[in-house]
């Protein structure tokens, strides 16, 4: 007896890679990095008399886990177009190394691994906060005004590679994630 599947109102044959896809879904982690910044997804800097850099801000990096398989292990990498300044290296985020091919802008590699133990499984219905870090940023005087900074993220873990494109919009002193979703976003190739 075969697989079906509804399709516009009918009932369908479905193809064997269908099938494999379903059958992976339910043994394979989908895991996401979701960024952010501490008070959401809008951000304004700000600058001591003076400056040329504003002072730092963070962006949060979330790894989060939509299938009720957990994964046990990931690596994660924030890749951050190199206008923007890291000041400083917070835990777990290291930089190790950097993307510099034309026409995409260069971008910094920061990477962090997860895995169990010590760290707890990454869940489904994990809390959030179980599997967040932080990278401190400096914003240039120069980027004030208009710009668009671009920013992506990598997962792998066993069964699972994704990449995302992510971008910030710069509107004065304001900051504005672009998620991979929205129209707003320059794919860095």
């Amino acid at each position: 007896m075969g697989s079906y599947k509804r399709f516009n109102f009918q009932s369908v044959p479905m193809h064997d890679y269908g099938i494999r896809d379903i059958m992976r879904r339910a043994t394979t982690p989908d895991l996401h990095v979701v960024l952010s910044f501490p008070q959401g997804n809008r951000l304004t800097v700000q600058y001591a008399s003076h400056q040329e850099l504003s002072q730092t801000f963070f962006l949060d990096c979330t790894v989060i886990n939509n299938s009720p398989t957990p994964a046990t292990f990931a690596i994660v990498e924030v890749l951050i177009d190199n206008d923007l300044v890291d000041p400083f290296a917070i835990d777990p985020f290291i930089q190790v190394g950097e993307i510099d091919q034309a026409p995409a802008p260069k971008l910094r590699i920061y990477r962090r691994t997860i895995s169990a133990p010590p760290h707890l499984p990454i869940f489904e219905e994990g809390v959030a906060d179980s599997h967040k870090a932080q990278i401190s940023l400096q914003l240039p005087s120069s980027l004030l005004g208009s710009n668009y900074i671009y920013l992506q993220t990598k997962i792998m873990a066993q069964g699972v590679s994704k990449h995302e494109d992510w971008g910030i919009m710069v509107k004065g002193a304001t900051l504005e994630l672009i998620p991979p979703t929205s129209p707003l976003l320059v794919r860095t190739i």
